[in-house]
């Protein structure tokens, strides 16, 4: 308890060392799949569905991404240093008020970002009430 109260004292981040020795002695043995998490965000403004999803280490070659009847599929793969596959397999049902030919989609710095812009039917038209 002491080294962990010492070390926060002198600025250095235990956990972060911790975590570092943890992945250097079980990398070997299990790969790099062990801390891969592919993240998902969904957001929506006016006019806009927005999807992000974490996708580190991966280039844009690596991952594919197709709409059929509504389902938006997302298949990645890719070898980590040791050889060994990660692979990433999602499939979202896209809203019926989507405009899914005018998709639009961008990986960058590990996040990939994808657009779906709503049918002029989805947005909401102000009804006066008399």
């Amino acid at each position: 308890m002491a080294y962990l109260i010492e070390n926060r004292l002198n600025g250095s981040d235990f956990v972060s060392e911790l975590m570092k020795t943890t992945n250097e002695i079980f990398t070997p043995y299990f790969g790099e799949n062990l801390n891969f998490r592919a993240t998902t965000s969904f957001q929506e403004s006016k006019d806009t569905f927005f999807i992000e999803l974490s996708m580190p280490g991966f280039s844009k070659k690596e991952v594919d991404l197709q709409v059929k009847d509504d389902i938006l599929t997302l298949k990645a793969e890719r070898k980590d240093r040791a050889g060994d596959s990660i692979k990433v397999s999602k499939s979202y049902r896209l809203p019926r008020e989507s405009e899914q030919s005018e998709l639009n989609a961008s990986l960058d710095k590990g996040i990939l970002f994808i657009e779906i812009p709503k049918t002029k039917k989805a947005s909401s038209i102000p009804i006066e009430i008399d």
